[in-house]
């Protein structure tokens, strides 16, 4: 996921102007809301991928679980008797009855 990040620059004498640069974050991380990446270390595990504390690295959520915000945390649990079917499911809405039940 390409990031925009924000830098000033400014000549002698003159306003500062606001420059663009391109900052790339490894995948299954994405650029925390609102927050300036300046280095890769700022970005964060992005939807559908949680926060693995023994290898710091992002892994996608499983078929039972989801991650519907930006930040360093684990995957949420979907409800009992409730999928995803999928893996990296970056909402709670992507739970579904497991197969064979009903609501």
């Amino acid at each position: 996921l390409a990031v925009g990040s924000l830098g000033f620059q400014a000549s002698l004498g003159q306003s500062p102007a606001m420059t663009t640069s391109a900052l790339e974050c490894p995948h299954g991380k994405s650029m925390p809301p609102g927050i300036l990446v300046v280095q890769v270390m700022d970005c964060l595990c992005g939807l559908g991928h949680g926060f693995d504390s023994s290898s710091g690295a992002c892994t996608l959520c499983t078929e039972r679980q989801y991650k519907d915000a930006v930040g360093n945390t684990f995957c949420k649990q979907c409800p009992e008797y409730h999928e995803t079917r999928i893996l990296g499911a970056s909402s709670a809405s992507e739970c579904r009855c497991e197969q064979g039940m009903y609501k």
